[in-house]
């Protein structure tokens, strides 16, 4: 099992970064595909062997973008509770690249042999509730709530407690790139103030 890890911090904003690193893979596959025989007195055999591997790289590095190109905030800034204005939702993504690259992509998913997964949650079991993302001040009853946008995910449901894990296949993974949409609950009950919180993201595969 590889596992890399990331955490965000929200702080009325949310903070992402991480850099991580997988060995070099080489996968070999041998499958015996024919196989012949003569007369009972004089036999011989024949077979072929296919050859199939899957070369990736060393290392991935991931990073962290908002909409707003912002590499390592979301920042739902001020609102206000009397006229109901303010930023009310994010679009952020999760992006691997291959180590020293621009582009985006991480081949090293390739070596996965079921799902990547990406999950949600540190084992305090205190950043995550039944609602959402856990955050403190404000008078503690803002959450945030975080969805997958991509098609490919295993479920977009709210991240919660009881749903802190998505996966996607292998294929979709190595190409880097991961969306999400975090919306905070709860502003209108809320009290004046700065509210924060953290959360921890582990990216796995196998």
């Amino acid at each position: 099992m590889n596992a890399k890890f990331l955490v965000l911090t929200l702080f009325g904003l949310l903070v992402a970064v991480g850099k991580f690193t997988k060995a070099l893979a080489l996968c070999i596959f041998l499958s015996l595909v024919s196989f012949s025989a003569t007369t009972a007195k004089e036999s011989s055999a024949e077979t072929k062997i296919k050859i199939k591997g899957v070369i990736v790289t060393s290392g991935c590095s991931f990073s962290f973008l908002t909409q707003s190109n912002n590499v390592d905030t979301i920042d739902f800034g001020d609102y206000n509770v009397s006229n109901d204005r303010g930023i009310k939702e994010q679009i952020f993504h999760i992006q691997g690249r291959e180590k020293g690259s621009a582009e985006l992509g991480c081949s090293a998913f390739l070596a996965a042999q079921e799902k990547v997964s990406i999950s949600f949650g540190d084992s305090s079991g205190r950043q995550l509730d039944q609602r959402g993302v856990v955050t403190y001040g404000a008078g503690n009853n803002i959450r945030v709530e975080i969805n997958s946008t991509d098609l490919e995910a295993s479920n977009n449901n709210p991240i919660t407690l009881s749903n802190n894990e998505i996966k996607y296949d292998k294929d979709f993974a190595s190409k880097g790139n991961f969306s999400f949409i975090a919306k905070p609950l709860g502003l209108k009950q809320a009290e004046p103030g700065e509210y924060n919180g953290s959360l921890s993201i582990y990216i796995k595969y196998n």
